[in-house]
């Protein structure tokens, strides 16, 4: 009787020097599902290497991936190559954000900031008590 192990083709062949552009996107948790991070990448929002790419684009350790995400832009480089979505300390530590990166996110983060504060808005947040339902009367008999 012979017994056979079955393996994996990833096992067969070792590591794999490349990886789909939307898997690694995904498996890093820069998007949340991947059928997020294909759309993404088809509507030209991922940038790999200073180029437009399409989701089944291999991305290789050192490549610099520019994406950008609920507007906010965003510029990492590869360090470990990722298929399977794994916990997010492991996913930190499988990319690194460039200089450039850095400051192109915190110019977005703080524009975003900005403009959640300029757009609040003015309505009070509660229904007027007694007496504020007075000034409101006497206020509007007045004009």
């Amino acid at each position: 009787m012979r017994a056979f192990l079955f393996m994996s083709p990833a096992a067969v062949s070792g590591p794999a020097d490349a990886v789909r552009l939307d898997r690694w996107l995904w498996a890093t948790r820069a998007f949340k599902t991947r059928a997020l991070a294909q759309d993404a990448v088809r509507r030209g929002q991922v940038v790999v290497n200073g180029q437009t790419a399409k989701p089944s684009r291999g991305i290789r350790v050192g490549d610099i991936v520019a994406f950008s995400k609920a507007g906010v832009r965003d510029e990492v480089e590869v360090l470990v190559l990722l298929s399977d979505r794994v916990g997010a300390p492991v996913a930190a530590q499988a990319m690194r954000r460039t200089e450039n990166g850095d400051r192109i996110h915190a110019e977005d983060t703080e524009r975003r900031r900005i403009e959640r504060l300029q757009n609040q808005s003015v309505a009070p947040t509660h229904r007027p008590n007694k007496q504020g339902r007075r000034a409101i009367r006497r206020f509007k008999e007045s004009s």
